[in-house]
């Protein structure tokens, strides 16, 4: 048996490969009008190749390699978006699923890191304006959290945060009729992908007439029977606030929700991070992870100097860790309320 040894070239010429990738969906957005096949704007179709190109880099790149390829993804992304958010994205990020390579948990969790540590200014941003967010809803000031979220709507494109989270503050503010109008607004947006399942169980969710316990068991059942095993685990997280046991299924979560925007990767990640800490069969994670929200630093957010206190033992109080002050305990009366994070 012949033994194949990765040189330099050979690393060289894959990260050519991924490189030009991405230097194809650039040129789909920069196409004039719309796609000749069917009715969808360039720049959607370019986003999704984005998605699939960076899915696709992550598993062909060495780790050592993911550093560089960032650097120079967020360079030529800097020249389409000179502030590093994009614009006029709406719903774009929730058009579908894309299936990437499966990766080792640890593998997702370096790619992550690093991913976030190049769109830092995107995610400050975002970070800002749901603390503002928070401070209103807080204050029982729902009419202003619903203009803050749509702020941030406007600003980051929508999300699966931003469709729960509308969710629960239509129903706080409007009631059921209020929440039922906005599922029907975005109801039938997609033919695939799962935003309208989302939407739909968390629009149920927040019935007054749902309790926790019989809405955890239909998700339960429902995801027990999917052939899907990878959106299962998704659903299980988004739905029921639940990380699977085993790290391929973690990876799972991790490696789909690269479908979505940068928001919804990162607040997963944290919510993920969260998650180990909390768990004793993930401790030899702990130094992955602590390496990982330092490299965050420059990143405000309160939830990643807790967890870098509780890896440094600088703090004992994982098992109380939430994903901010509004994050819901899966058993708890306020989920009904409002979604997992904030």
């Amino acid at each position: 048996m012949t033994m194949t040894i990765r040189t330099p070239l050979a690393r060289s010429k894959t990260f050519t490969q991924q490189q030009n990738l991405i230097r194809g969906a650039i040129a789909d957005r920069r196409r004039r009008g719309f796609s000749d096949n069917a009715p969808i704007s360039n720049e959607r179709i370019a986003r999704t190749s984005l998605r699939r190109a960076l899915l696709s880099a992550r598993a062909a790149l060495n780790e050592r390699d993911y550093y560089a390829f960032l650097e120079w993804f967020t360079g030529i992304h800097r020249l389409e978006f000179p502030t590093g958010i994009e614009e006029n994205v709406g719903f774009d990020y929730l058009n579908g699923v894309i299936k990437g390579p499966v990766l080792p948990l640890a593998s997702e969790i370096a790619w992550l890191a690093t991913r976030f540590s190049f769109s830092a200014g995107a995610i400050s941003s975002f970070r800002a304006a749901a603390d503002q967010l928070e401070a209103c809803v807080f204050a029982g000031r729902y009419d202003r959290a619903l203009e803050r979220l749509s702020e941030i709507s406007e600003t980051h494109g929508e999300t699966m945060w931003s469709v729960q989270l509308r969710i629960a503050l239509e129903q706080k503010k409007g009631g059921l009729e209020a929440q039922k109008a906005y599922f029907e607004s975005i109801r039938g947006k997609y033919r695939r992908g799962i935003l309208e399942y989302v939407a739909y169980q968390t629009s149920v969710r927040n019935e007054e007439r749902t309790s926790w316990l019989r809405f955890t068991e239909i998700i339960k059942t429902a995801n027990a029977g999917s052939k899907d095993k990878e959106v299962a685990d998704y659903l299980d997280y988004r739905l029921r606030n639940v990380w699977p046991a085993s790290r391929s299924s973690i990876a799972n979560v991790l490696r789909l929700e690269q479908s979505h925007s940068i928001v919804d990767q990162y607040e997963t990640f944290v919510a993920f991070c969260q998650e180990v800490v909390r768990r004793n069969d993930l401790i030899d994670l702990y130094p992955a992870i602590l390496v990982a929200c330092e490299g965050l630093a420059h990143i405000e957010d309160f939830r990643l100097v807790k967890i870098i206190d509780v890896l440094k033992g600088e703090s004992t109080n994982s098992s109380s860790m939430k994903n901010s002050s509004l994050a819901s305990a899966p058993d708890g009366p306020q989920t009904k309320v409002l979604p997992r994070s904030l």
